[in-house]
């Protein structure tokens, strides 16, 4: 493993926006009324939750999810919570990433390593021991598990091997090694968010977009893919996020007068609208034409994470509000 010093996690940045976004103004035309959509049911550290600052959502294969936050892993089977914390065998409490792996086997990202639950016990890999884990994403066909680190670049866990090699690392560009997000699109491809724009991994081929390409930032936090196949990028810099059609970059704009959208989630909802979370303003909905400010949002206005359940039903994670739950398809 290559130490060249890892970046500051991109979640740690959101405290910093917030005194810059205090001073943006708010859309008034198109407004989203809530009376138009469906329930919001919200869960805080009241409810059981390890803290109101979320900062990842995972939905497991058996439909239970697990909510990283600044103070330990929370569990919830849609009754009760269960949190797991350094007590219980995590290697830190603060929780960047979850995913599962080919034998339902749930594998944590912190800020101080890897931990995996095997047989309801919280083991952890000294290979990763004290490197920032922020992103973790189980490859299609059993191809393994890719583990984005901060400043290390990717690892993989391959499943034949039971061993890690080095996926992505691009030599004298610590910003490019440093990840904040990795997601796989339909085709297969292999997208990367970092702190050096996006890139897409295509078999052999490797494309890059950053701010000269029209990437909004050089920052990118998240990416999304939608039913058409389009991707679409996030970042912390820029007015607007950027859509991603082929290999051809176009940007989509707020027109809410902020100078700069801080963006930590993208998300189709079943309709095929784009759900776009920022750090400020709040809940954005993006129907293809006008991209609209949700009215009277309920929880802070500092998103930092989403996701739409198998049941269509959409998970927003505040910073310090904990979770919003966006009901389109209720649990029998």
């Amino acid at each position: 493993m290559k130490f060249i010093g890892p970046s500051p996690p991109i979640r740690f940045l959101t405290l910093a926006f917030t005194l810059v976004l205090a001073a943006c103004n708010e859309q008034e035309d198109g407004l989203l009324n809530p009376s138009e959509i469906n329930q919001w049911r919200y869960l805080r550290e009241a409810h059981g939750l390890a803290s109101n600052y979320v900062t990842t959502i995972f939905e497991d294969s058996k439909g239970n999810f697990w909510f990283g936050t600044d103070q330990g892993l929370s569990f919830y089977d849609g009754k009760k919570f269960t949190t797991y914390t350094t007590a219980d065998g995590l290697v830190d409490n603060n929780i960047f990433a979850v995913s599962e792996d080919r034998d339902g086997d749930i594998w944590v990202g912190s800020a101080q390593g890897l931990n995996v639950f095997v047989n309801k016990q919280w083991l952890y890999f000294p290979y990763f021991y004290g490197a920032g884990i922020y992103s973790l994403l189980e490859l299609a066909d059993e191809k393994g598990i890719l583990i984005g680190t901060g400043g290390y670049g990717i690892y993989r866990y391959r499943y034949t091997e039971n061993a890690f090699d080095e996926f992505e690392y691009i030599d004298n560009c610590q910003a490019c090694n440093s990840i904040n997000s990795i997601f796989q699109a339909k085709d297969k491809s292999i997208w990367i968010a970092s702190f050096q724009g996006a890139r897409k991994i295509n078999g052999s081929t490797t494309i890059t977009f950053d701010t000269a390409d029209g990437l909004a930032g050089n920052i990118a936090t998240t990416i999304s893919e939608d039913s058409w196949g389009n991707i679409w990028i996030g970042s912390v810099e820029g007015r607007t996020i950027s859509k991603i059609s082929g290999n051809k970059l176009s940007p989509v704009s707020f027109n809410n007068g902020a100078t700069q959208n801080f963006i930590f989630g993208i998300q189709e909802d079943n309709d095929g609208d784009l759900w776009v979370g920022t750090v400020g303003s709040g809940l954005f909905l993006y129907d293809g034409a006008i991209m609209k400010q949700l009215y009277e949002w309920e929880p802070d206005n500092i998103i930092t994470a989403m996701r739409k359940d198998s049941r269509g039903n959409l998970w927003i994670g505040t910073i310090e509000d904990g979770l919003a739950q966006y009901i389109t398809n209720p649990a029998p």
